[in-house]
């Protein structure tokens, strides 16, 4: 095999190795509109838009409190604090990005907690194909019959 070749990519075509190998895509132009618009500059703020909203995301994780305005019967004004919890969702997305997506485990054993026994590989298929059907609740065992 000749690597000095002029062909850009180490696989030449005709080589089965490169099947499917497509390399790095470029983003779609979505995603680049996406990018290019976080990276504008917020007129109200002089930053980012993307520091912007992950302000936004921090203080709905943390909650907050705001004051309200508000018009008596008597034409006279009050003002009422407003108290926002903490957003659970806010929470994970903060967590999930910081120290990276919770790990869940599937732990899948025959009878009496020991390996799936399989008769022949048609029923070793059919029961692989109910377990990748099965969906994953965090810190839940499964069990196959």
């Amino acid at each position: 095999m000749n690597l000095s070749s002029k062909k850009k990519g180490f696989f030449q075509p005709g080589n089965n190795l490169s099947v499917g190998n497509k390399g790095r895509q470029a983003p779609s132009l979505v995603t680049q509109e996406l990018v290019s618009q976080l990276n504008e500059i917020d007129k109200n703020t002089g930053k980012e838009k993307k520091h912007a909203i992950v302000a936004s995301l921090i203080k709905l994780a943390m909650g907050y409190t705001w004051k309200k305005k508000i018009k008596l019967s008597d034409g006279t004004d009050s003002v009422e604090e407003v108290v926002v919890q903490p957003d659970i969702i806010a929470i994970k997305e903060v967590f999930d990005r910081a120290e990276g997506k919770a790990k869940h485990q599937l732990t899948v054993t025959g009878q009496d907690g020991g390996a799936v026994q399989f008769e022949d590989v048609a029923s070793a298929r059919e029961k692989l194909g109910k377990l990748l059907e099965l969906k994953v609740v965090p810190q839940e065992e499964k069990k196959i019959e």
